[in-house]
C-alpha cells in the first residue's frame, strides 16, 4: 500500500482555516441599541404589548436612583388587582417585586422603580404589569430597557 503523508504546509493551512471558522461562529452577540427600548429614549411611553397601557417616568432612567412612575389604562377596565416586578432578559436576576399604589377608579397605579446595577455592560431590564380585571382576565404589559454602565 503506498500512502502519501501532505506536505506540513498544508496541514498547517488547513488547520489556520479551520480555528478561523470556529472562531467566526463564537463571536459575540452584538449588543441591543438603547433605540430599540422606549424607556430609554423616553419618560413616556406605550405597553410592548398593550398599546392600551402607559407608563410616564418621572425621570430618566439611572442605575440605583429611585425613579417614581404612574401606569395608566383605559378608565373603562374595571381592574381590581394590579402588581408589578422588575426582571433581567438577558441575565436571570430573579424577579424584583414592585410596590403599587390601589388601582385608581381613574384607570392608574403609581410606583417607584430602582434598577440595580449590573456585571453585565449592557444588561436588559424588562419592567412587568398584571392587571387583574373584574371578570377574571389578567392583561400583561412589558416595557423592556437597556442599561449600560454609563447610565
Amino acid at each position: 500500500m503506498n500512502h502519501r503523508q501532505q506536505p506540513p504546509h498544508i496541514n498547517r493551512i488547513v488547520s489556520l482555516l479551520l480555528c478561523m471558522l470556529l472562531l467566526s461562529a463564537c463571536s459575540q452577540e452584538p449588543a441591543p441599541t438603547q433605540n430599540q427600548y422606549c424607556l430609554n429614549t423616553n419618560r413616556s411611553c406605550f405597553a410592548l404589548d398593550q398599546s392600551a397601557v402607559k407608563i410616564v417616568l418621572s425621570q430618566p432612567l439611572k442605575i440605583e436612583q429611585p425613579i417614581s412612575f404612574q401606569i395608566s389604562w383605559p378608565s373603562s377596565w374595571s381592574v381590581t388587582k394590579t402588581a408589578a416586578r422588575l426582571v433581567g432578559k438577558n441575565m436571570y436576576m430573579g424577579q424584583i417585586p414592585i410596590a403599587l399604589s390601589p388601582p385608581s377608579p381613574k384607570g392608574f397605579v403609581d410606583g417607584e422603580l430602582l434598577v440595580i446595577a449590573c456585571t453585565r455592560p449592557d444588561m436588559v431590564w424588562q419592567l412587568e404589569l398584571d392587571v387583574e380585571l373584574a371578570d377574571g382576565q389578567v392583561v400583561q404589559a412589558h416595557w423592556p430597557f437597556l442599561m449600560t454602565h454609563t447610565e
